[in-house]
This record gives structure tokens, sequence and C-alpha cells, in this order.
């Protein structure tokens, strides 16, 4: 997708009067207290074999491809265990090769389903898509303006 930058100032003029700008703000922050919840729930409920299949999957799945250049340090300060639960838990993981700070998921089908429903449910996004509002008001078409863009993948 694309990111944009915009100052402070345009930034709190476009509050004031873009629509867009308001829904796309609140669906942001649904969407971050929507993964807290998710991690909260799973922290909770779920052994670390589970959250070490749910962490190495979304983070292939937000790196597009399966391996992945980490430490099982890294991993455990992620998910709030000790390292050695990591490492125990990786050797015991069908589809997943590892080796020092290196991990390849070989079978995803299989780290699906060593991993708990928080994946799944972490996975899905929100219900509705926000739109670049290039020429749909005016006062949406100046603001879009006012924004460069600053990567694209």
């Amino acid at each position: 997708g694309f990111a944009y930058k915009v100052s402070l100032r345009v930034l709190k003029c476009l509050g004031v009067v873009s629509d867009w700008v308001q829904k796309m703000y609140m669906q942001t922050m649904l969407e971050i207290l929507r993964q807290t919840a998710i991690e909260a729930s799973c922290v909770n409920f779920h052994c670390t074999k589970e959250r070490v299949a749910r962490w190495l999957l979304i983070r292939t799945d937000r790196l597009g491809e399966n391996v992945i250049e980490t430490t099982h340090h890294t991993i455990a300060e992620c998910i709030g265990v000790r390292r050695e639960g990591v490492t125990n838990a990786l050797s015991k993981m069908p589809g997943v090769y590892t080796s020092r700070s290196h991990i390849e998921v070989l079978d995803r089908s299989v780290l699906m389903q060593e991993s708990c429903e928080c994946y799944r449910a972490h996975a899905q996004p929100l219900s509705r898509q926000m739109t670049l509002p290039f020429g749909v008001q005016s006062s949406s078409s100046w603001a879009a303006r006012t924004m460069t863009v600053v990567g694209a993948h």
C-alpha cells in the first residue's frame, strides 16, 4: 500500500473539515484496539507453542516470504515468554526449520494447525476499506494534494 506524510498543521485542519480523515483515524484506532484485545486473550489462554506458531505466521504474512531472520530471544520478548520456551516450542514444531538467527517456515498448513485461533482472528481485516479521496469532495481533494507519497509496495 501507500504511506503518506502529512504535517501536523495540515492534519489538524483535515480533521476539522474532512469526514474521510476522521473515519481513517477511527478505523486505525479500532484496528489497534482489536489487535491488542486479541493479543491479551492469546497471552492468557494459549500455550507457548500455539503463540510461537501464531507469531511466525503473522511475520511471514507481513514479510511476504517464509524466511525470518530473528532469534529465539526476540520472539520470546514479543510474545512474553522465556527464550527457553520458544526454543522448546520450535524444536517440537513440524514444518519449521531453525538455525542460528534463522527460521524458515517449510509448511504453512502444518504451522496453521499448530497455531491458536488468534491467528485467524488477527488475519481477518476490518470489514470497512478506506479509499483515497482524490476528486471526491472539494475539501478532500485539496487535502489529498497536500499529502506526499513516501512509499509504496
